[in-house]
């Protein structure tokens, strides 16, 4: 996994690099739209759990929306992460849907965001006889940076890393309650944006 994180790491670098040799200026106004796909991780604790759980994830988001000004742009946000499924080892699924801001503090291509909304969390907890999936949805936060590289007028590649975490509060299971179950993913993305 560290392996993976670092070549992510390196490519998003490269991008963020190159954004001084290209000169083509994207705009940032009126509707936008992003898709992007990455590696990372999801991490699973409870209040009442022995242990965090852990596994390497894939996934992707899908963002459209419009631009506020040269320097913000709000939007919608959907994204969906699965871990543990090649293994058998802690399987879990995480959705969002979230409302946006993007913020493009100077003329570069850095931005950050931050944003909330509805989440969705289906993991497994525990392991052998006492293991339990469970799933919830609750309060979704997600927040990260990024940095856009224009590749045309208005197409440009996009690396970003971000947090997304899902509160679902107590879950109630036949034989016990899951006390506050909390999902986080931790992803480094690569995208292609369209403004």
């Amino acid at each position: 996994m560290s392996r993976r994180l670092l070549e992510a790491a390196a490519l998003i670098i490269l991008i963020a690099s190159l954004s001084g040799i290209l000169n083509a200026q994207s705009t940032r106004k009126g509707f936008w739209v992003e898709s992007a796909g990455g590696i990372g991780t999801i991490r699973v604790s409870c209040t009442d759990c022995p242990s965090v759980t852990k596994s390497d994830a894939v996934g992707g988001f899908l963002r459209v929306g419009g631009a506020i000004s040269r320097h913000v742009l709000i939007g919608l946000e959907s994204s969906t992460f699965t871990a543990g499924q090649f293994e058998n080892v802690n399987p879990a699924k995480n959705w969002n849907a979230n409302v946006i801001i993007l913020w493009f503090p100077w003329k570069s291509g850095f931005f950050m965001k931050g944003g909330t909304g509805l989440a969705k969390s289906t993991v497994k907890l525990g392991s052998g006889a006492d293991a339990v999936i469970v799933s919830g949805t609750g309060v979704g936060l997600t927040f990260g940076a990024g940095w856009d590289v224009p590749i045309t007028h208005h197409f440009a590649i996009s690396g970003n890393a971000g947090t997304w975490i899902t509160a679902t509060g107590d879950i109630e299971l036949p034989m016990r309650v899951v006390d506050d179950p909390i999902t986080s993913v931790y992803v480094l993305m690569i995208g292609l944006t369209y403004r």
